[in-house]
């Protein structure tokens, strides 16, 4: 397995820089208006998603050491602001339908770099916030095996789970892009990967985490039969009642994206309801894809007429309203890159009055086979 196929691809995080730059001065210069609560909001959560932490002078896309402190300062910094508790604790309430508070936020970290333990965990502790860890143990089985230090070992992802804060999640035993792998390929990768973590960690794990965020209709149907809690990707957006347990929403914490002032901004945001979402996977048969959704009855009429939607390497964006609440989007041109985003938004009231924008968020991922 080589160092390329664990670094997430460098070329889709460039691709974005600009596309995200645009949205966030937008948003900077926006006060949100008094646009309506919904019950979702009443429990809803945010989850981040790490990679590396810290060692900069490595290829692999991360967070700055010193842009994670901040964030961690952030949620540290004003008691009650902020409530950083495991995915667990937000899953149940949400089952339930109690109430959670506003900025109820959970920290997961990706792929088995051996950063989170140098750098990550020891902040982790000393501030008291939990978080997940998905390990590949694909990963950890082959650099052992070579001697490479720069993924976790068995022995330290077990002293990892020795922590009241950790909870251990998994990812696939090779971790690789899905492309078009054949069913039998994906399940056999996800038993092995399950035998493994249950033979080193004497457990079963409770969440898994798509490699790069990647799904397939085969992928999700592999993975919805294997009896995990909850399933994360990696699109943008907020986790609700109704978001769907078999591909939960996350905002990617790496390289452009670590600025503090983009997390206090998702960290406000709440959950955008949306039915019929298409395409409900992440790679694409088309270039442009034709993406669309059936925005839930929940959001008024008044509310729907201020979404607005921004791709990444697309020059424009066109919002088409077809019927009551259904929208579809146009894009100018296709992904140049083997990734893109979109991202649809709308304005919500502010936390007592406060300046900053506040958004519903949904988020779609696309990955561009060759070829197209």
């Amino acid at each position: 397995m080589s160092r390329d196929d664990y670094s997430l691809p460098i070329m889709y995080f460039k691709s974005i820089v600009v596309f995200l730059l645009a949205f966030t001065l937008l948003v900077q210069g926006i006060k949100a208006s008094g646009a309506e609560t919904i019950p979702e909001d009443l429990n809803a959560a945010v989850v981040y998603a790490y990679f590396r932490v810290g060692d900069e002078d490595r290829e692999i896309p991360g967070i700055s050491l010193v842009d994670f402190q901040s964030q961690i300062d952030e949620i540290t910094r004003v008691s009650g602001q902020y409530h950083a508790m495991p995915i667990e604790s937000f899953l149940k309430a949400q089952e339930k339908n109690s109430p959670l508070p506003s900025r109820t936020i959970a920290l997961t970290f990706e792929g088995s770099d051996s950063s989170f333990l140098r750098n990550a965990f020891p902040i982790l502790e000393e501030n008291n916030i939990p978080f997940t860890l998905f390990v590949s143990p694909g990963l950890i089985d082959q650099a052992e095996k070579v001697g490479d230090t720069s993924i976790l070992s068995w022995d330290e992802v077990r002293k990892i789970s020795k922590s009241n804060l950790a909870t251990i999640g998994m990812t696939s035993y090779a971790y690789h892009h899905v492309d078009d792998k054949s069913v039998e390929t994906l399940t056999l990768d996800i038993n092995h990967a399950r035998e493994r973590f249950r033979t080193e960690l004497q457990a079963e794990p409770a969440y898994f985490s798509y490699p790069y965020g990647e799904t397939t209709a085969s992928y999700l149907d592999v993975v919805s039969k294997q009896g995990f809690i909850a399933s994360f990707g990696q699109q943008s957006g907020v986790i609700g009642r109704s978001s769907p347990r078999n591909v939960l929403p996350r905002f990617t914490v790496v390289d452009n994206f670590t600025d503090l002032d983009r997390f206090k901004m998702t960290a406000l945001s709440l959950p955008f309801p949306v039915l019929d979402q298409e395409p409900s996977t992440t790679v694409i048969g088309v270039n442009p894809p034709h993406p669309g959704f059936t925005v839930g009855t929940d959001i008024s009429e008044a509310d729907l007429k201020r979404i607005k939607c921004f791709a990444s390497g697309i020059q424009k964006v066109n919002i088409e309203r077809i019927g009551a609440r259904r929208f579809e989007i146009r894009f100018s041109n296709g992904f140049e890159d083997t990734k893109g985003r979109l991202n649809c938004t709308l304005p919500v009231a502010s936390i007592d009055g406060a300046d900053e924008p506040r958004w519903r968020w949904l988020g779609f991922l696309f990955v561009v086979p060759d070829g197209l």
